[in-house]
């Protein structure tokens, strides 16, 4: 037999040198000369990636399709990318793959399909006033108290204005008053008759901080200064971390707890 190689071309399914194709095939009877014909792999092609980001889904598919590379198409919300349009490309544009063997992960834009709410104004409500009015229209709590001359547990300030559109389930974030500036008008003492000295009682405030596990959804936090509870509050994990007020004078020990174990342990000067 005499074998001629016709042609060589790319092959996903066969390693190069190997035949796979030939002419006339297997098990055919022939006559003198014996001429085969044969076509030979070149092994898998590689090819790179195109840059089809940005580009309409149907057009990408094009540039795929004319390089032999295999997709699979992921869809993903997006409120800046027009519906059908290319976000990313797994592996990367200029990225090498083989043709017809590595597949390529395309992400293409539903557009917006978010729910839009609007906030209301919490402001001067209690807190609970203010955590049913922003659960009601769809958004999340997360509260954290703040000084102020207003009376305890009454809503100062928000973080996110009135009328502003969020995303339902996004956070919104209310700073309750702990009416703690009305006391310290008080804790400058006065003379009083039949008293030789005025009292007084200066302290200073430190901010404390407790950062808050992810592995469950929500924690009680609590704070101790030498011994006494000062802070105990649940929280949710999503905020990330906890800013408590603490104080005192000279220097005391404070003690941070989650869930009644304890966080952190130091001693703070206040002076």
């Amino acid at each position: 037999f005499k074998f001629t190689v016709e042609k060589e071309e790319y092959s996903a399914k066969y390693d190069e040198g190997v035949i796979t194709k030939q002419s006339p095939e297997a098990e055919i009877m022939m006559e003198k000369p014996y001429k085969i014909k044969v076509t030979v792999s070149k092994g898998s092609k590689e090819v790179r990636v195109p840059d089809i980001i940005n580009l309409d889904i149907e057009e990408a598919k094009i540039d795929l399709k004319e390089l032999e590379i295999r997709y699979e198409i992921v869809e993903k919300e997006s409120s800046t990318i027009p519906e059908g349009i290319v976000m990313s490309v797994n592996p990367g544009v200029g990225k090498k793959v083989y043709a017809n063997v590595d597949k390529v992960f395309v992400t293409v834009s539903l557009g917006d399909n978010a729910e839009y709410v609007s906030v209301p104004d919490v402001i001067d409500k209690s807190q609970a006033v203010a955590e049913k009015m922003l659960e009601d229209a769809g958004l999340k709590v997360i509260v954290k108290e703040i000084d102020s001359d207003e009376a305890k547990g009454i809503v100062v300030k928000q973080s996110q204005p009135a009328g502003s559109k969020l995303e339902v389930k996004e956070n919104v974030i209310i700073y309750v008053s702990t009416g703690k500036k009305d006391e310290e008008t008080n804790e400058t003492g006065t003379t009083t008759p039949g008293v030789d000295k005025p009292t007084t009682s200066t302290t200073t405030a430190k901010e404390v901080t407790v950062y808050l596990p992810q592995d469950r959804e929500k924690v009680t936090v609590k704070v101790t200064l030498d011994g006494g509870i000062v802070y105990e509050k649940t929280h949710n994990c999503s905020e990330g971390s906890v800013s408590v007020v603490v104080r005192g004078s000279g220097t005391r020990k404070v003690v941070t707890y989650v869930d009644g174990v304890v966080a952190g342990e130091r001693m703070l000067n206040f002076d």
